[in-house]
């Protein structure tokens, strides 16, 4: 018998930089990258859209998300967990400090 070995799905830490939809988040990465040729150093930034069925997700929170099976035509990723979250204060909050 054949024993069958699940795949790694591949796991990503990054910034929610918006809500798309009802159960949709768009994470940002951005990693530094050192030219082959000039060793100059630049950043590399991409985003994915990642299911999410947590609605207590804001802009600026740092997620982890991991690949699974397609849900879209470009959503291949699904929320694991909320590693930070930002802290948003209130204009009557903040009225109430003055």
């Amino acid at each position: 018998m054949k024993t069958t070995e699940q795949k790694k799905s591949k796991v990503l830490k990054g910034k929610v930089s918006s809500l798309s939809g009802m159960h949709t988040i768009k994470v940002t990465f951005t990693e530094s990258v050192t030219h082959p040729i000039y060793k100059k150093r630049y950043t590399k930034t991409r985003s994915r859209l990642a299911h999410c069925t947590d609605s207590s997700v804001s802009v600026g929170d740092t997620v982890t998300i991991s690949e699974i099976k397609p849900m879209s035509k470009h959503k291949h990723w699904q929320v694991v967990e909320i590693v930070d979250r930002v802290h948003v204060v209130s204009e009557q909050a903040s009225e109430d400090l003055v």
